[in-house]
């Protein structure tokens, strides 16, 4: 699906681009001795598919912005990230515009459509749904309805350090509050062979968390796999914020947190919660 006019560009330049190929194959001649006809069909069924695929995206993104498209009721939850966006065509508004209309960058508003607002907590996705003034009457969104819970926190940290973040985690979970903490523990190293395979499991956590909690300490800055999490964890749209023991943060940080300049505070419990309760809300 298109979702803004860059993307409309390059489709639009894709789909002539086939529609040349497509030419030139159908007015060469019909028999090529290298090209066996049944490879030549296939060859040019591919691109008349293609490109039928590409036209298609095409006349829907024209279709909406005209105002000729008429968007189906929403139905089901599963239709929801599909009906925002084509609301938002189909109202005018660019993604900076629908930013605006709720206090965040146009960037954001492309992280949440480039991930069918998985990317997005459940009141970040209302606030869309009342600034396109979306009739939801005959859908429930349940609080579990799928999209990533406002209550999950992913904690990036460096393997040696696990002894200490469990037990700091250990001291959050049993005070009164209903975040939920999830991790992974690796001894792969970040160049390793199975590294795009951890990754992916690593990416789904991390979808599944409002907020990244990144525990640093001495040996932090020298892991590649915390600093991967923490611009994945942007990527994704997720709030980030990094804690530290102790009174005083490391020397040396993950070159992520430097780079976007995200607060380090002390691992303290009232700190703890706001902080990721602001994450969340900021994200």
């Amino acid at each position: 699906m298109i979702k803004n006019q860059r993307q409309y560009r390059i489709t639009k330049a894709q789909a002539e681009k086939f529609a040349i190929a497509l030419d030139g194959i159908s007015e060469g001649p019909d028999e090529i001795p290298e090209v066996h006809p049944l490879i030549r069909k296939a060859q040019k069924d591919a691109l008349r598919y293609q490109l039928s695929e590409l036209r298609e995206q095409l006349e829907e993104y024209d279709a909406l912005q005209s105002g000729s498209y008429t968007i189906p009721d929403l139905r089901t939850i599963e239709e929801l990230p599909r009906t925002l966006i084509q609301t938002r065509i189909g109202r005018g508004l660019s993604q900076k515009a629908l930013g605006e209309l709720i206090g965040v960058k146009e960037q954001q508003i492309q992280r949440y459509e480039a991930t069918d607002y998985s990317s997005a907590s459940l009141s970040r996705v209302m606030e869309v749904i009342a600034a396109l003034r979306l009739e939801t009457n005959s859908v429930v969104i349940p609080e579990n309805s799928g999209l990533p819970g406002e209550k999950n926190v992913f904690i990036s940290f460096a393997s040696e350090d696990l002894d200490e973040v469990n037990h700091l985690r250990a001291e959050a979970v049993s005070e009164d509050n209903d975040w939920e903490f999830s991790d992974r523990v690796l001894q792969e190293p970040f160049e390793g062979a199975r590294a795009e395979y951890i990754k992916r499991g690593i990416r789904e956590r991390i979808r599944q968390a409002s907020v990244t909690l990144v525990y640093v300490s001495a040996n932090t800055a020298a892991s590649g796999w915390v600093d991967w999490e923490i611009r994945e964890s942007i990527m994704l749209g997720k709030g980030v914020i990094a804690m530290h023991s102790g009174d005083v943060p490391p020397q040396n940080l993950p070159s992520a947190i430097t780079e976007f300049g995200f607060r380090v505070i002390p691992w303290r419990y009232s700190q703890l919660i706001s902080a990721i309760d602001e994450a969340a809300a900021n994200r």
